[in-house]
């Protein structure tokens, strides 16, 4: 996103529901397996368009070839999918062939993930479509304001209940963010203004009194507050977000009052690496991890931003901090997109650092440059694009839409930008971008497996990174076990033990037995073999309750009925 200058809104503390003014609102009830049910009746199948490949110069200008999607399905299935080997064993641990096996995805291990208003959340109810689409369509989730300081500090409560929501529902949680140094973006609470020596009554800090240490124990003291806080409940916190862009803070400890800094300077700022080591060390002691977040690091050309942001990365690791995470905005305006191919390799430039990539914020809305979307279509066709481009990149880790809803998006409140998020109008009818995020995260990317075990009791399919549930039926006995795939190297063993429950059945006082494990009660009389007399046995007892009502047990035959033909199948195997 090219850099922009914002209007605040008229009361900071007006709402609870009020969204900042800023270039950073960019900044289990149901489990998986119905959310799954739940895409397969609401998503269309499929998205039937070809997909297009952006460039800088035209957003929606046709790819020259298909060679970029096929190259990326090969690495998805190279790094996000893991070989899974289900045996089957009776309770003696002799192996079961034929026995039906059926693989079905419950959750992804890598983080789709969506951008929250917390008040908006908190006034729905379980049946809000804000909710439901929420649960079902993501297994992560960040607040676009109230975690951040100043929100934070005026109602902890409505941060708290959202990710205690979020929690409840078995939705990871990113901390956005720590420490923002956008004032017009309400962000930073009055005091800190004020020892800024920034003089903004708006926002109520009208008393400017310049105090650089003042502003730096406030921020430490603040990091360490918030972590501390919310403990493991956040799985990983954007320690300062937007150091290039947002200098106010940097240059209010480094340089003075109203000082702005060039990117560079703030990305090697000595403060900078004080933060992070503070927030490394009480993240260490609470188990989370710690992440950098900026914009125009994957968007369009912006080479000048790119090579800041690896000397701020540069800059951390020498300094000793140890990263867990990149993070880059993508909100892609209609000018700023690019080819896979480019898109692939500005990530692998930022993998070189051996720290897991994060897509935080992505969305299409803008039009900055005199270069409309030619339509709804295409901001759909670059989403499927975009997310499988990046989601065949091994480094990344996660895909954060910025918002789901036309009713809740920060466009709005955007240069005079309306509200449009990546996949429901206000109406919460399905945009193309809706189609294109289902059809690759629950169709193409979910595992949907079925078959039988051979003669070594095995079934062998291949599995998407992430849980499933695995369901063996042996003579109409199910068994259910669910089972983590996490490693796209080597092979996911489970071993499903199936017992006999069927009641002993009595065929003229025998009792029949099964002495091929293939299912069927092939010894009618129960003396360990297969002789003429079971034959004879079996067609004397044909109409028998006992073998009529146990099909399953007597089909020789394969025709679904038992009788005559069952008794020449049987006398054919003898």
């Amino acid at each position: 996103m090219t850099d922009q200058t914002h209007s605040s809104p008229t009361d900071a503390a007006s709402t609870d529901g009020q969204r900042s003014d800023t270039t950073s609102n960019r900044d289990h009830t149901e489990t998986a397996l119905e959310r799954r049910s739940y895409m397969q009746l609401l998503a269309t199948v499929g998205v039937a368009t070809p997909l297009l490949g952006a460039s800088s110069g035209a957003a929606t200008a046709q790819a020259t070839s298909d060679e970029w999607e096929s190259a990326a399905d090969e690495r998805i299935e190279t790094h996000r999918t893991g070989d899974l080997e289900v045996v089957v064993e009776d309770d003696s641990g002799e192996p079961v062939a034929d026995a039906d096996v059926a693989v079905e995805m419950d959750e992804h291990a890598f983080r789709f993930g969506v951008a929250l208003d917390a008040p908006t959340l908190l006034e729905a109810d379980e049946t809000d479509p804000y909710r439901e689409h929420t649960r079902e369509l993501f297994n992560t989730v960040v607040f676009g304001d109230h975690h951040k300081w100043r929100f934070f500090e005026d109602n902890p409560q409505t941060a708290d209940d959202a990710t205690a929501w979020a929690l409840e529902h078995d939705l990871d949680v990113r901390g956005h963010t720590c420490l923002w140094g956008n004032v017009n973006a309400w962000s930073i609470p009055p005091d800190v203004v004020e020892a800024m020596g920034i003089d903004w009554p708006e926002g109520g800090a009208d008393d400017p009194d310049y105090d650089p240490e003042y502003v730096r124990e406030r921020t430490l003291d603040h990091i360490e507050d918030l972590i501390e806080h919310y403990g493991d409940d956040i799985m990983e916190w954007e320690i300062v977000n937007e150091v290039l862009h947002e200098t106010a803070l940097i240059a209010a400890v480094e340089e003075g009052p109203d000082e702005e800094l060039d990117p560079t300077a703030a990305a090697t700022a000595p403060v900078l690496a004080e933060w992070y080591d503070h927030a490394q060390t009480v993240a260490d002691r609470e188990g989370v991890g710690i992440a950098v977040n900026d914009y125009n690091t994957l968007e369009g050309d912006y080479a000048d931003t790119q090579e800041a942001y690896h000397e701020q990365i540069q800059f951390l690791l020498e300094e000793g901090i140890d990263l867990d995470g990149i993070g880059f905005q993508c909100h892609f305006d209609a000018a700023e997109t690019l080819e896979p191919e480019a898109v692939y390799s500005i990530l692998d430039e930022f993998a070189e650092y051996d720290v897991g990539l994060r897509i935080t914020e992505f969305d299409t809305f803008q039009e900055l440059q005199d270069e409309e979307w030619e339509s709804d279509e295409a901001k759909g066709e670059f989403l499927s694009q975009f997310l499988k481009t990046t989601y065949s990149h091994p480094a990344v880790e996660q895909f954060v839409l910025w918002g789901l809803w036309d009713g809740d998006h920060w466009g709005d409140n955007f240069d005079g930008h309306e509200a449009d998020a990546p996949l429901f109008y206000e109406d919460w009818e399905p945009k193309p971008g809706y189609d294109a995020y289902t059809d690759l995260v629950f169709d193409q990317w979910w595992t949907d497996e079925s078959g039988t075990t051979d003669s070594s009791g095995r079934y062998e399919t291949q599995a998407f990174l992430g849980t499933h549930e695995v369901s063996v039926t042996v003579n109409e006995t199910t068994v259910e076990e669910t089972i983590s795939v996490t490693e796209s190297d080597g092979t996911t063993e489970v071993v499903v033990t199936v017992s006999d429950e069927s009641e002993d059945i009595s065929v003229g006082g025998y009792e029949p037995q099964d002495t091929t494990g293939d299912g069927l009660a092939n010894d009618i009389t129960g003396d360990g073999q297969t002789t003429h007399d079971d034959v004879a046995a079996f067609f004397e007892h044909i109409d028998a309750d006992a073998i009529q009502e146990n099909p399953q047990l007597f089909d020789f035959a394969e025709t679904g009925d038992i009788g005559f033909s069952d008794a020449l199948a049987l006398l054919r195997s003898v």
